[in-house]
């Protein structure tokens, strides 16, 4: 064997190694530098972080993250495709396969047996040599036995034949110097790679042990990044043919033996580099995942806490916000509230030193000074104004909170329970969305919360602007009440008591008004600081894999149920929708038979009406007037059957004061716009006219009037005439009609009550028929608005046809149950006392339950209420009192309505009834009046009036009877069950 030969060929391996480092080797290196790099930006980033004196401000923590997540970034990790580390194999072999191609084939070299490379060789190898020098002998018996000849003969033998072995060069580099390298070179880069991760994964822990502290940084300590062992581990790589040159040489020179023949060779070289290859796509696929996995972790945890730091800022300047605007509100208001009501109650005269006169002169400086120094309109202005910008902070919270969320990554991987020092598979990673995951698991809550606390705080707040609205026409009504009070000569401390109660009512309210903006105010810690941090906390429990894919398994199976649910839904809502109207209809069609049934037992008197005894009617009926007589002073005027005197105590009627509006618009046009307003007594004829004139602009002059006595003669239209224009000179209608041309611009002439212009008898219609002709040939110099009561109307509409003679007609139309509920809280307020709803049921002692118990017991209430009284205002006032079951000094408890029975008033006389049908007509009647009507004596008159004012059925006020409120509706419903009225 020459030596040589090999050492040749060594040497030429070990040089076509040196050249694979020198091409590896600074790849390599570059990665390493980088990673390194990144690492040591990281390391320095958390070392600013914990050298910062203090905790660090929410500002650092947001740019902490935010650097931790770029230099992140920078790295650009992507998890390669197949076919990409397949292509990055396919080159790095190529170029190992091409530098092999460019090797010698085949080499021959001698074979010297016996030689001391196969001593340490296997069993089996042994056996193959000694075959092969068993052949070699066969091979060389036949010369050895004729050399032997002739040295028997003494002849020169033969020499025999040299024994030789082919070196398969190329094959042997490419089936076991590649393979061996690449395994070597494997090894090297996954402990570089190892220790790469060691390195990242200790940042990483380090990172979030700050985290998990709360960013209490003052144990941290952060060691440096030793990357020297990691520079050791590349140049290994140089050493790998020192370790394995004698391997390589023993395979050179037992090559094309027996020992190791070409035919194995060739299989190996096929084997291993298919195999070699194959193992290196392994490896480096997962180690690609695993650096991906990692990367994905810490980039999902940078995002995480730079979408909560970004929340955490928007928190702490909503809060401020919301604290800053409430106290520059609320508060310096209420001060000045209270200082003036204080000082006012000092300020009331005692009792024993002072007279009405004084009293009246006090009272009436102090309701000026209030007109001309009231500034709770401003006041309410600016509350309205702040409980706008807080209510838009709050819904802005829901747009920032989106506008970080977009922000993060639209998709991200994790790993349930990663081991990055033995490597993560692909299909270890699961994807998922951060921003849907989010979405999913914690906005939705947080977002609910925040909805719940802007409905809170626009209720509470709406509860003080409305206390706020009112509180300056609680003092004007306490004030116009005691003036009514001195005026009519009611006892002085009463009305200084009165006063002062009304006082304290009023500073009762601000009391209330200050704990609602207390509540309003501790709502900031409470509830919304509370929600954020919730919010936080839950974000921040995302930073657990297994967490994370505990809640993807989640909403996958929320997202196949609601599926689901959706396609049952389209199928199941259709049936329960006919089924629902099938019920609906069977529903209608049973109640209209069992109505029908019991309305012709009525019509045919099968049913008995119940019999009552006259004094227990007149003791309930006395018994209702006495419990309201007893109310307070106060709640009495604001809820007297009067017409509304303050503009802002009417409320509702818009599109009947825009039809009046339209009727003016219409005359000043030149046409013919006589207007009649007609409604129910009791339902704010009188309130919408004296409203109308309050509210009108322009310098048109008014001329109301209301009809309070009856005018029933040709005579008597003088009279009214007279009393409408306040000229007792008016004999004539050439009189009137000059009077009316002397007048200057636009006249609008106002009469309220058109019902007691005549009366229901031959000749009692002739005052009214005056007056239609003369409103109907004076249109061009006056604008006629009238009105009067529905039931009248619908009389004099068979007997005169009074709508022929108006243009346009204002109907009172039924209000809703709204309506009527703000009409009477709007009263209700202007007292000062709290109301409550009895409730039979037993609640819990839950506030919310409660309050939600007491908004169904409310809306319940008024429904009962409208539904019975319809657009009666002056029912529903009075039924209201009615149902007051007690009060105290600050509350008042109001008792579930129940539709009352006053069926006995079918057992009434058809006289009485009589009587009834003609105070409806009127709205009241006088002694005179009834017996001319009913043509007999004004005794026999009296007496009906007074039986039924004794079983109070009736009021006697002044020298008229009127009917008792809460017997209007049923009145109502007997006239028309008697065909008297339709």
């Amino acid at each position: 064997m020459h030596n040589d030969t090999i050492k040749s060929l060594s040497e030429k391996s070990e040089r076509l190694v040196v050249a694979w480092n020198n091409t590896i080797k600074p790849i390599v290196s570059e990665y390493v530098r980088e990673q390194a790099t990144t690492l040591q930006r990281i390391r320095e980033n958390i070392e600013t972080l914990i050298n910062k004196p203090g905790k660090p401000a929410e500002k650092d923590l947001c740019a902490f993250h935010a650097r931790n997540l770029e230099l992140l970034k920078s790295l650009n990790p992507n998890l390669k495709s197949k076919t990409e580390i397949k292509d990055f194999l396919n080159t790095l072999k190529a170029g190992l396969m091409m530098d092999a191609d460019n090797l010698d084939s085949i080499i021959t070299d001698s074979y010297t047996n016996g030689l001391g490379y196969t001593e340490k060789a296997s069993l089996g190898s042994k056996i193959l040599r000694k075959a092969g020098d068993f052949l070699f002998y066969i091979e060389n018996a036949p010369l050895q036995i004729n050399n032997g000849i002739a040295k028997f003969r003494k002849k020169q033998p033969k020499p025999l034949k040299e024994r030789s072995h082919n070196i398969y060069y190329r094959d042997i580099v490419k089936g076991f110097l590649i393979n061996e390298y690449i395994l070597f070179s494997l090894k090297s880069v996954s402990e570089v790679q190892k220790k790469l991760t060691h390195l990242a994964h200790n940042l990483f822990q380090l990172e979030g042990q700050i985290i998990n502290d709360n960013y209490n940084t003052e144990n941290v300590k952060v060691n440096p990044l030793v990357i020297d062992d990691i520079n050791e581990d590349i140049e290994n790589i140089n050493d790998f043919f020192k370790g394995y040159k004698s391997e390589f040489i023993s395979h050179l020179k037992k090559s094309g033996t027996t020992e190791f023949p070409g035919f194995y060779i060739r299989f190996r070289k096929k084997r291993n580099v298919r195999n070699i290859f194959s193992q290196a796509e392994e490896t480096c696929k997962q180690w690609d995942s695993t650096l991906y996995a990692l990367y994905e972790g810490w980039r999902f945890r940078e995002e995480l806490y730079t979408f909560i730091s970004t929340i955490k800022n928007q928190r702490s300047e909503v809060l401020n916000l919301y604290t800053e605007k409430l106290k520059k509100t609320i508060h310096p208001v209420i001060a000045q509230k209270r200082t003036y009501l204080e000082q006012l109650i000092k300020q009331v005269p005692e009792p024993d030193l002072t007279n009405n006169a004084m009293l009246k002169h006090f009272f009436t400086s102090e309701l000026y000074k209030l007109h001309k120094e009231g500034n709770t309109q401003s006041a309410v202005g600016n509350f309205s104004k702040t409980g706008l910008e807080i209510e838009k902070l709050l819904q802005k919270t829901e747009v920032d909170v989106n506008k970080a969320l977009e922000k993060m990554s639209a998709r991200s991987g994790v790993v349930r329970s990663p081991d990055y020092m033995n490597g993560i598979d692909k299909s270890d990673i699961y994807f998922f969305s951060p921003s849907e995951f989010i979405n999913y698991k914690c906005i939705p809550p947080f977002f609910k919360s925040i909805k719940l606390s802007s409905d809170n705080f626009k209720e509470q707040f709406q509860k003080i602007i409305a206390e706020f609205s009112d509180f300056d026409q609680i003092i004007d009504f306490s004030l116009d009440t005691a003036i009514s009070m001195v005026n009519t000569q009611s006892n002085q401390e009463e009305t200084i008591l009165m006063f002062k109660e009304g006082m304290k009512r009023s500073l009762n309210i601000l009391d209330r008004t200050t704990l609602i903006g207390d509540d309003i105010l501790h709502m900031r810690d409470n509830d919304l600081e509370g929600f954020y941090v919730e919010f936080i906390e839950n974000i921040k429990s995302l930073d657990n894999n297994d967490r994370i894919l505990s809640i993807y398994s989640s909403l996958i199976k929320l997202k196949a149920i609601e599926e689901s649910k959706n396609k049952r839904g389209k199928i199941f809502g259709g049936l329960s929708q006919v089924a629902k109207s099938v019920g609906s209809f069977i529903k209608r069609q049973y109640t209209m038979l069992i109505d029908s049934y019991y309305s012709i037992r009525k019509k045919l008197k099968l049913d008995k009406a119940p019999v009552f005894v006259s004094s227990e009617i007149s003791n309930y009926l006395a018994d209702i007037n006495t419990r309201i007589y007893k109310l307070p002073v106060i709640y009495r005027y604001l809820f007297e059957n009067a017409p509304v005197k303050e503009i802002n105590l009417f409320l509702s009627r818009r599109k009947e004061l825009e039809k009046i509006e339209t009727a003016l618009k219409d005359w000043k046009s030149g046409n013919y716009a006589a207007t009649l307003v007609i409604g129910e007594n009791g339902c704010g004829k009188t309130s919408l006219l004296q409203h109308y004139i309050k509210t009108i602009k322009g310098s048109d002059k008014i001329y109301y009037y209301t009809i309070h006595r009856f005018y029933h003669s040709e005579k008597d239209f003088y009279t009214l005439m007279q009393d409408l224009f306040d000229n007792e000179n008016l004999k004539t209608e050439k009189d009137v009609l000059q009077h009316l041309e002397l007048l200057k611009g636009n006249q609008i002439i106002i009469l309220d009550g058109l019902e007691r212009a005549f009366i229901r008898k031959p000749g009692g219609f002739e005052c009214l028929q005056k007056l239609l002709s003369f409103i109907v040939s004076t249109n061009n110099m006056a604008l006629w608005v009238c009105s009067v009561s529905l039931h009248a109307c619908n009389y004099l509409n068979k007997t005169v046809s009074i709508k022929e003679n108006f243009d346009y007609m204002v109907e009172l139309n039924t209000l809703d149950a709204d309506e009527v509920r703000n009409i009477i809280l709007k009263r209700h307020r202007l007292s000062g006392y709290v109301v409550h709803y009895d409730d039979e049921q037993n609640m819990t002692p839950d506030n919310k339950k409660a309050k939600d118990r007491q908004i169904q017991l409310e809306k319940e209430f008024f429904m009962q209420l409208n539904r019975f009284s319809g657009s009666n205002i002056s029912l529903s006032l009075y039924f209201w009192l009615e149902s007051i079951s007690k009060f105290t000094d600050k509350d008042l408890f109001i008792k579930k309505f129940s539709t009352p029975d006053f069926t006995f008033l079918e057992t009434l006389s058809s006289e009485k009834i009589y009587t009834l049908l003609l105070i409806v007509l009127h709205g009241k009647i006088s002694v005179d009046i009834h017996a001319s009507v009913c043509n007999q004596s004004t005794g026999k008159s009296l007496k009906v009036l007074t039986i039924l004012k004794e079983d109070s059925i009736l009021i006697l006020k002044g020298n008229n009877y009127m009917l008792n409120g809460i017997l209007y509706r049923h009145v109502i419903q007997l006239l028309k069950s008697k065909n008297l009225i339709h």
